[in-house]
């Protein structure tokens, strides 16, 4: 009894007033949250790495799009992202903004710009994907000939706010340029209405429902009515300037 008495003193004082088989089980605890932190640490970098992974054998149109914006944005592949948002659009519609605008980007690199705008109206008319008209008309030279496309995209999916006015299109929204106080109220009036038409077609459906990534877009609701407000106290003042104007004019005759 002596001598085991001894043995177990010699056993705590060498592991510091723990037994050998507590402090084994320590060091075995520690080693499996070491093996958890390393399994938490991996699964994130895992989460981060999956990100930019191309899909090897995309069958969605998300698929595609997805390749085609990670050759874009990740890998700064041109002939990748062309090639892979030109197959999105052979094998489906998608009728997602950014996918169309992404389509514009990467087609800059392949043809010109009179190529590819008139590319982007063929595959929008032949596809009916209001979407692409709608991004197609955004790039258009002249007014009028983005108002036409608008039109077509708005007989394709009538629940599409930016065809009915294109709040990201500042062409549309230009005030001046030599014009006169009575026409540069006439375009603010028609941007007022432009934007009010916006928020109630936004109204029936999610804005967000036409993109795949969201959350690389602006808040186009608060964007909209942000403008409106601008625009209603810009109208404002072009009718006081017409009214003084129009006041001038008539002392000037009597």
């Amino acid at each position: 009894m002596l001598f085991a008495s001894a043995g177990v003193v010699l056993l705590l004082l060498a592991g510091q007033g723990t037994t050998a088989t507590e402090r084994i089980g320590a060091q075995l605890g520690l080693i499996q949250e070491d093996v958890s932190a390393i399994r938490e640490d991996t699964g994130a970098i895992r989460d981060v790495t999956s990100s930019a992974e191309l899909v090897r054998n995309p069958r969605s149109a998300a698929d595609y799009f997805r390749n085609a914006w990670i050759y874009s944005f990740v890998r700064r592949d041109a002939d990748g992202a062309w090639n892979s948002i030109q197959e999105l659009y052979r094998r489906h519609t998608p009728n997602k903004l950014d996918a169309a605008e992404l389509y514009f980007n990467a087609g800059r690199n392949a043809l010109t710009r009179d190529q590819l705008l008139a590319e982007m109206v063929r595959v929008g008319r032949e596809k009916r994907d209001a979407s692409m008209l709608v991004i197609a008309g955004r790039n258009q030279e002249s007014n009028e000939a983005a108002f036409a496309l608008y039109e077509e995209a708005r007989a394709i999916d009538p629940d599409l706010p930016f065809a009915y006015w294109d709040v990201a299109r500042v062409q549309l929204m230009q005030i001046g340029g030599g014009a006169s106080a009575r026409e540069n109220l006439a375009t603010v009036r028609a941007t007022i209405e432009g934007h009010e038409r916006w928020l109630e077609v936004a109204g029936r459906k999610p804005v967000a429902s036409y993109f795949y990534l969201p959350q690389h877009q602006a808040d186009f609701e608060t964007l909209t009515r942000g403008q409106l407000d601008s625009f209603r106290r810009n109208g404002e003042t072009w009718e006081r300037i017409v009214q003084q104007q129009d006041e001038m004019e008539a002392r000037r005759r009597r």
